[in-house]
């Protein structure tokens, strides 16, 4: 059990050679962690970055389909529902299509 200067275990102040400092364990706990980050190899950087790349494929990939089927209805028309059956994307739900058409729109109204 590690007690920091001064501080009291079981009722009684630790002594001398039992206390650690707050600066000691802030410093173990950098060391430990720069241990862990230096520990990625390039193989799992390489896996990483491969599902990164893939997940904006699907992003781009639904956008597009998102702005073609809104192309298609013209804007009176382009509601989350209809947006969704044209993209025929059973993964995605009203609510999605209705969210990132808000942001489009906010991104919209900042440019």
């Amino acid at each position: 059990m590690k007690s920091y200067a001064g501080e009291s275990v079981n009722g009684q102040l630790t002594s001398s050679n039992d206390e650690v400092t707050l600066d000691d364990e802030l410093e173990s706990m950098q060391r430990s962690a720069s241990d862990h980050t230096g520990t990625v190899d390039a193989a799992q950087q390489e896996q990483h970055m491969q599902r990164v790349e893939n997940c904006h494929k699907k992003e781009r990939n639904l956008t597009t389909k998102k702005t073609k089927a809104v192309e298609e209805l013209g804007l009176e028309k382009a509601i989350p529902s209809r947006i969704l059956e044209i993209m025929g994307v059973e993964s995605l739900t009203r609510h999605n299509v209705a969210s990132r058409l808000r942001v489009q729109e906010h991104h919209c109204m900042l440019v």
